[in-house]
């Protein structure tokens, strides 16, 4: 498996090799006393927490667009204000088929992802050993 660098202000780490360093990798970036964390596996503890925010934010604005509810909410530090945003839209839906199925119209572009993913349990040795006689 080829490994590659993996830059950090500061230091270098291969992957899946983290090293270490003069601080502590740890979840939001913290420096205390704990298990070092590789950036892949910080990068994947972010993300989490960033759906676990997205959630919460999810039920807090439906909370807020309740039918019937008030559109102004004051808080003790904060004012939320309900609007109504009217916009013009694009639906290519109505577009002729002849247009959606000549390619003139279509341009490609590719566009990388950084995806975390599990890792998954080494495999066990399964060679069979012979008994000793």
């Amino acid at each position: 498996m080829d490994r590659q660098q993996i830059s950090i202000p500061g230091e270098t780490a291969q992957a899946g090799a983290y090293s270490g360093g003069p601080e502590l990798w740890h979840p939001i970036g913290l420096t205390e006393a704990g298990p070092r964390w590789h950036p892949v596996d910080e990068l994947a503890q972010v993300l989490a927490e960033l759906e676990r925010l997205r959630q919460r934010q999810q039920v807090l604005v439906d909370m807020f667009l309740t039918p019937g509810a008030a559109s102004r909410f004051e808080g003790q530090t904060h004012v939320v204000e309900v609007i109504a945003e009217h916009r013009r839209i694009f639906d290519r839906r109505r577009l002729p088929v002849a247009i959606l199925q000549d390619n003139r119209f279509y341009a490609f572009s590719t566009c990388r992802k950084v995806k975390p993913l599990p890792r998954q349990p080494e495999p066990e040795d399964t060679a069979v050993i012979e008994p000793l006689h």
